[in-house]
């Protein structure tokens, strides 16, 4: 069940998610993103640690580590 449950994150790479907490530089907030089962809420942080990111923005997910997704802002709004 871990196994899946990894694999279906890391397949998260690349998505687009909305900061549903906002994200202060260098610390954590959090996002919601939409996948084949529903909804998907999960703590965020900026990849860029100086990088303040709003609430509602929407975002890509670049990487996971220690079950914390790395974003950076999305250039082309869905």
């Amino acid at each position: 069940l871990y196994s899946n449950s990894l694999n279906r994150r890391h397949n998260m790479v690349g998505i687009a998610a909305e900061v549903s907490v906002s994200i202060a530089p260098g610390k954590t907030g959090e996002i919601t993103c939409k996948t084949g089962s529903g909804l998907y809420v999960t703590p965020a942080k900026a990849k860029d640690q100086e990088l303040s990111i709003p609430k509602g923005s929407i975002v890509i997910i670049n990487d996971i580590k220690d079950h914390v997704f790395f974003v950076e802002p999305c250039d082309d709004p869905l």
